[in-house]
C-alpha cells in the first residue's frame, strides 16, 4: 500500500510539473516581452542571407546601370523589412539584439 501511494504522489507530482511548464515562460519572462520562435529566427535569419548573398553578387557585377541600382535598393529594403519584423514595433523580446 505505502508504495501505491508514493507512486501515485510522484504521478501527481509529475503531471502538476509538466502542467506548471506551459506556464514557465510567464514567470520567466517579464511583462510585456514578445517570445520569438527558435524557428521564426532561423528561418529569418535565412532568407536575410539570401538577399544578401544577392546583394554581393550585385556589388561583384560593378555595373552603373539604374538597373543593378534599383536591385540593390529593393535587396537593402527586402534585408530592412526582414529584419524588422524581428523588431516587433521596438518590442523587448527574448532573442540579443
Amino acid at each position: 500500500m505505502p508504495h501505491q501511494r508514493v507512486g501515485l504522489l510522484l504521478l501527481l507530482l509529475t503531471s502538476a510539473l509538466l502542467l506548471s511548464c506551459d506556464g514557465i515562460r510567464s514567470v520567466t519572462y517579464p511583462p510585456g516581452i514578445h517570445y520569438i520562435d527558435k524557428q521564426e529566427i532561423e528561418s529569418t535569419m535565412y532568407n536575410m542571407a539570401v538577399e544578401l548573398r544577392q546583394l554581393d553578387a550585385l556589388i561583384a557585377a560593378e555595373s552603373d546601370s539604374s538597373a543593378v541600382q534599383t536591385r540593390v535598393v529593393a535587396v537593402l529594403d527586402e534585408i530592412n523589412r526582414l529584419a524588422s519584423s524581428l523588431d516587433q514595433d521596438g518590442q523587448s523580446s527574448n532573442h540579443p539584439a
